[in-house]
């Protein structure tokens, strides 16, 4: 350490992982907060959400069936969720696409419940 405090030399391996993460995580929020390139309607009750659907398939077995195989949400491009409600929808997008929901507090089991619906990945350890 310099007498400035500042450390010089190579980030650690764990040190440039979390960069990575953090800038990944910043970069697709940006996506799906501004909508860029998305290819997929996602409609509730309330509101419809813009995403893409290599996110979703990357993370759901259940979303990559929907969207692998001819059924109506990949002809369509578009997917009705009417079982859980917006913010709750919501939540599960900021997830998949930031690993953090920003509801997480106020609606933790309804996350559970979306999380195991459409079989997300990682979500003992994530939700």
């Amino acid at each position: 350490m310099s007498k400035s405090g500042v450390t010089h030399g190579t980030p650690s391996a764990k040190q440039r992982d979390a960069s990575f993460k953090k800038k990944f995580a910043r970069n697709f929020g940006k996506m799906f907060r501004e909508s860029i390139g998305t290819d997929v309607r996602i409609i509730t009750g309330d509101a419809t959400f813009q995403a893409h659907t290599f996110m979703l398939k990357a993370q759901s077995s259940v979303f990559a069936a929907m969207f692998n195989n001819n059924m109506i949400e990949n002809q369509t491009k578009t997917l009705t969720i009417s079982d859980f409600d917006d913010v709750v929808v919501k939540g599960m997008l900021e997830y998949l696409y930031t690993g953090q929901p920003g509801c997480m507090a106020e609606r933790a089991p309804e996350l559970l419940q979306i999380a195991e619906k459409y079989d997300l990945d990682e979500t003992e350890g994530g939700l």
